[in-house]
């Protein structure tokens, strides 16, 4: 499935395994990759579902994640810098 190659890819930009993203782990680093990876699949079209799934998550963490990404992208200057 492609979305595990994004995951495969998202990981090695942050220097961490595809496991810790799809992992329970709430380090910062870990967390912004999962919220990449979030910020992409929806954007290519899964739904909050399906990324739910994919990341072993709950739809309305999902959610949450996007709303968190877009919020540090709007007032976070280094986050902004980060994904660019």
């Amino acid at each position: 499935m492609k979305y595990k190659r994004l995951i495969d890819c998202i990981a090695n930009l942050y220097d961490i395994t595809s496991e810790d993203i799809l992992g329970k782990s709430r380090k910062a680093h870990i967390s912004e990759a999962r919220m990449m990876v979030t910020y992409i699949l929806r954007h290519v079209g899964y739904s909050f579902t399906e990324i739910g799934e994919i990341l072993n998550r709950h739809h309305t963490g999902v959610i949450y994640f996007l709303r968190v990404f877009d919020n540090r992208y709007k007032y976070e200057v280094g986050f902004r810098e980060r994904i660019s």
